[in-house]
């Protein structure tokens, strides 16, 4: 693009009071230089990919205090600006495949509290010492780590994380035995281990014991063969499935889609698309029964449409993601039997449950990400139960019967960023089991009152705090002193939006 480093101070000029969020400036013409014009800017996300920075420009990024996510791959960047980045306290996202980053720089990474994400891919100097040195980095759950130096004596440091995803294709020196230790990783909900000639049937059978497994799976590359396919389709929530290059035939394929219909499959012969089954028919039509609503995917000429069907509809290609229902005490057995069967939901709405054991069958559904169950009978021990969602980002839990008491299991959520709960939730007892959900953002508080606003400042790491149905004691002079308390937060109520204050 022909962006340069003269175009930052334009940028600047046209984005007042701060208002710039996301900046890309990815294969542009900025150096270091146009790096330096980004001092001291209110940037949460910034790409400068492919740019022709170095470290030069290390000492900018300390000034960008408000940087959440940071792209600099393809860059000649090193442990110098590592060395700079460790001062950015709210970073949770970086991204340095392809630079000059070593195991003494990946080392300092240790320092930033809230990284969850760290993408050291494509960097032959990062080895076994990186894994041992951050191994035990509680914050971080996805690590990339393609083609670079580690080996099987590198992944025994990992066996007890808590990662969601790890890349790990590419790497030569990575076998069946470092694979069996990336199986003891039972929080792992996606993996890449593809090039891996040493890689075999034997890998994926010790794969299989992995609980949480459901959004991807690369194993391109590796020598495996059709006799692995019955431990392929023991992760019967996987969304991707990449066996391109490998041993699996063609009659292989179509025995993975038959027992995987709900998972795109890349493969040597063709790709094949999701599809329904006849238990997505049934919820739809059930669901639709009872006054609800429905969303999915239909598939004509190898291209997917989202649809929301206000009836039933005949088409076999259709497969559910998500529902709501306002009511769902009409829910019967039969009912909870065809949702237990379905594989690609991710948002789940259900008002009135008036039976707190039917969490026992949504905890199987593997593939949530938005649960919203207010007004139900759920409780404490429901609450416990969910905690098996690997990829549950939205939780609702208004009125109901978890108390402030059986908070002390969101820390147990690995990927939860936002949550809603009523003023009674909110408690001195509750804020430290708050606080102990690493990865929340944005909390949203129902019928909040002003007891409830002095607690609120006693809490760590939110981006974004919602008040709905704020009571009418709530005054402006009462939000003022809330924004006083937690300037680095956004602040909505019925009276406006309060934005975050510069660090």
């Amino acid at each position: 693009m022909s962006i340069q480093d003269d175009d930052i101070g334009v940028l600047r000029s046209l984005c007042p009071n701060d208002s710039l969020v996301t900046l890309v400036l990815a294969e542009t013409g900025v150096t270091d230089a146009g790096v330096e014009s980004l001092r001291g800017m209110t940037i949460r996300q910034l790409f400068l990919g492919s740019c022709q920075i170095t470290d030069a420009s290390a000492a900018c990024f300390c000034y960008l205090h408000h940087l959440t996510d940071l792209h600099l791959e393809d860059t000649q960047i090193g442990d110098g600006t590592c060395q700079a980045i460790v001062e950015i306290e709210t970073l949770e996202h970086l991204e340095i495949p392809n630079t000059r980053v070593t195991d003494d720089g990946a080392a300092l990474t240790m320092n930033l509290p809230r990284l969850s994400r760290l993408n050291l891919g494509y960097n032959d100097k990062i080895s076994d010492v990186t894994l041992e040195r951050l191994s035990n980095k509680t914050s971080l759950r996805e690590f990339l780590l393609k083609s670079t130096g580690i080996t099987d004596a590198g992944l025994r440091h990992l066996e007890k994380s808590a990662l969601i995803k790890l890349e790990v294709g590419g790497n030569s020196a990575v076998t069946d035995v470092g694979i069996n230790s990336v199986a003891q990783i039972k929080s792992l909900v996606g993996l890449d281990i593809n090039d891996g000639n040493s890689v075999s049937n034997n890998a994926i059978a010790q794969l299989s014991a992995l609980p949480a497994l459901c959004e991807k799976l690369i194993v391109s590359r590796t020598s495996i063969t059709d006799d692995c396919i019955k431990d392929l389709i023991k992760h019967p929530f996987l969304k991707l499935l990449d066996v391109k290059n490998t041993q699996i035939s063609e009659h292989g394929v179509e025995r993975l889609r038959e027992a995987l219909p709900q998972c795109t499959i890349w493969s040597d012969h063709g790709t094949r698309l999701p599809r329904g089954t006849e238990y997505d028919q049934r919820v739809l039509k059930w669901t639709i029964a009872y006054g609800g609503k429905v969303s999915g995917f239909v598939t004509a000429n190898g291209i997917q449409t989202l649809v929301s069907p206000k009836e039933p509809i005949e088409d076999s290609s259709f497969y559910i993601t998500t529902i709501s229902i306002d009511d769902a005490s009409q829910l019967m057995d039969t009912d909870l039997q065809d949702l237990s069967r379905l594989r690609s939901i991710t948002s789940l709405v259900f008002g009135g449950m008036d039976e707190k054991d039917h969490v026992t069958v949504i905890a199987r559904l593997l593939s949530i990400r938005e649960l919203k169950l207010g007004g139900t009978a759920i409780d404490n021990v429901s609450l416990r139960i969910l905690t098996g969602l690997p990829t549950l980002s939205n939780l609702l839990i208004t009125n109901t019967g978890i108390t402030d008491t059986g908070l002390l299991h969101l820390k147990a959520f690995p990927s939860l960023y936002k949550l809603t709960l009523t003023s009674d939730q909110i408690t001195t007892r509750s804020i430290p089991d708050i606080n102990s959900a690493a990865g929340l953002r944005f909390l949203r508080i129902d019928n909040a009152n002003v007891n409830t606003l002095a607690l609120l400042p006693l809490l760590k790491n939110l981006e974004t705090l919602e008040l709905q149905k704020a009571h009418t004691s709530i005054e402006p002079a009462h939000i003022d002193d809330l924004h006083k308390a937690m300037p680095h937060c956004r602040i909505i109520w019925h009276g406006g939006t309060i934005l975050p204050e510069r660090l």
